[in-house]
Protein backbone atom coordinates (compact mmCIF):
# COMPACT_ATOMS: atom_id res chain seq x y z
CA UNK A 1 0.00 0.00 0.00
CA UNK A 2 1.57 3.22 -0.88
CA UNK A 3 1.22 5.67 2.04
CA UNK A 4 1.45 9.30 0.69
CA UNK A 5 0.73 13.01 2.35
CA UNK A 6 -2.60 13.15 1.20
CA UNK A 7 -3.65 8.97 2.55
CA UNK A 8 -1.92 9.87 5.52
CA UNK A 9 -4.14 12.82 5.90
CA UNK A 10 -6.86 11.26 5.27
CA UNK A 11 -6.32 8.52 7.62
CA UNK A 12 -5.23 10.79 10.85
CA UNK A 13 -8.77 12.43 9.71
CA UNK A 14 -10.39 9.39 10.42
CA UNK A 15 -8.26 8.62 13.56
CA UNK A 16 -9.89 12.69 14.64
CA UNK A 17 -13.29 11.77 13.63
CA UNK A 18 -14.38 8.32 14.38
CA UNK A 19 -17.27 7.68 16.67
CA UNK A 20 -15.43 4.99 17.96
CA UNK A 21 -13.27 4.27 21.20
CA UNK A 22 -10.92 2.02 18.77
CA UNK A 23 -9.83 4.77 16.25
CA UNK A 24 -10.45 4.41 13.07
CA UNK A 25 -13.05 1.80 13.47
CA UNK A 26 -13.78 2.18 9.60
CA UNK A 27 -17.34 0.67 10.46
CA UNK A 28 -19.07 4.05 11.99
CA UNK A 29 -20.53 6.52 9.82
CA UNK A 30 -18.13 9.06 9.81
CA UNK A 31 -15.40 6.44 8.69
CA UNK A 32 -17.94 5.44 6.29
CA UNK A 33 -18.19 8.87 4.87
CA UNK A 34 -14.57 9.33 4.72
CA UNK A 35 -14.08 6.38 2.87
CA UNK A 36 -16.65 7.78 0.21
CA UNK A 37 -15.06 11.17 0.24
CA UNK A 38 -18.24 12.74 1.95
CA UNK A 39 -18.34 13.50 5.48
CA UNK A 40 -18.97 17.02 6.16
CA UNK A 41 -16.52 17.45 9.19
CA UNK A 42 -13.69 16.95 6.91
CA UNK A 43 -12.96 20.20 5.25
CA UNK A 44 -10.49 20.14 2.34
CA UNK A 45 -9.38 23.13 0.50
CA UNK A 46 -7.27 22.74 -2.96
CA UNK A 47 -5.40 25.39 -5.05
CA UNK A 48 -7.30 26.58 -8.12
CA UNK A 49 -5.26 27.05 -11.14
CA UNK A 50 -2.21 26.44 -8.97
CA UNK A 51 -3.18 29.10 -6.03
CA UNK A 52 -5.03 28.68 -3.02
CA UNK A 53 -6.94 32.13 -2.74
CA UNK A 54 -7.74 34.20 0.03
CA UNK A 55 -11.55 33.62 -0.75
CA UNK A 56 -10.85 29.97 -0.13
CA UNK A 57 -8.76 30.32 3.05
CA UNK A 58 -12.03 32.87 4.17
CA UNK A 59 -14.61 30.07 3.11
CA UNK A 60 -12.68 27.38 4.86
CA UNK A 61 -13.36 29.60 8.31
CA UNK A 62 -16.48 29.87 7.57
CA UNK A 63 -17.28 26.41 7.16
CA UNK A 64 -15.01 24.98 10.24
CA UNK A 65 -16.96 27.23 12.88
CA UNK A 66 -20.00 25.41 11.88
CA UNK A 67 -21.71 22.97 13.74
CA UNK A 68 -19.87 19.28 13.67
CA UNK A 69 -22.61 16.84 12.47
CA UNK A 70 -21.16 13.43 14.26
CA UNK A 71 -19.10 14.67 17.00
CA UNK A 72 -17.52 17.74 18.21
CA UNK A 73 -14.61 17.91 15.72
CA UNK A 74 -13.47 19.19 12.55
CA UNK A 75 -10.52 18.22 10.54
CA UNK A 76 -9.46 20.79 8.06
CA UNK A 77 -7.25 19.81 5.11
CA UNK A 78 -4.90 22.17 2.77
CA UNK A 79 -3.97 20.17 -0.38
CA UNK A 80 -0.84 21.55 -1.70
CA UNK A 81 -0.43 24.15 1.09
CA UNK A 82 2.73 25.85 -0.70
CA UNK A 83 0.46 26.93 -3.33
CA UNK A 84 -0.99 29.90 -1.08
CA UNK A 85 -1.12 32.96 -2.90
CA UNK A 86 0.44 36.47 -1.06
CA UNK A 87 -3.20 37.95 0.52
CA UNK A 88 -3.51 34.17 1.82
Amino acid sequence: MEFGKTLFAKEFAKMILCEEENKPCNKCKSCIELDNNNNPDLIEIEPENGTIKIEKIREMREQSIRETNHIKEKSLHYKRCRSHDKRS
